[in-house]
């Protein structure tokens, strides 16, 4: 019997780089690997700093956004929604200036 959430996983990330690069088998592969999280609105994902237990974190439904507190005050310097999948070159080059040096 197949499996209806990695097939529903497959279905929506084979329409977004790099993804839909991947041979469907290998893509399948991954589709049957995802842990889906939620998350309520204003709940921290990850904080600056913190061990990223290479995890990659897409945004189905909603919004995301990347932010830094610096002397008390909260710089918002990128939010992804369902709208902007296209932004994760953006986000990689942003990583960066939150990886400890």
């Amino acid at each position: 019997m197949a499996n209806t959430i990695s097939q529903r996983i497959f279905d929506f990330l084979k329409n977004f780089p790099p993804y839909n690069m991947l041979p469907s088998h290998h893509l399948m592969a991954v589709s049957e690997k995802v842990n889906i999280l939620y998350f309520q609105p204003n709940e921290t994902v990850f904080k600056s700093g913190e061990d990223s237990k290479n995890h990659i974190y897409i945004v189905y439904k909603g919004a995301i956004q990347l932010s830094r507190e610096e002397n008390g005050i909260v710089k918002l310097f990128n939010k992804c929604d369902e709208e902007t999948h296209s932004e994760f070159d953006k986000f990689l080059e942003m990583k960066s200036m939150f990886t400890p040096q």
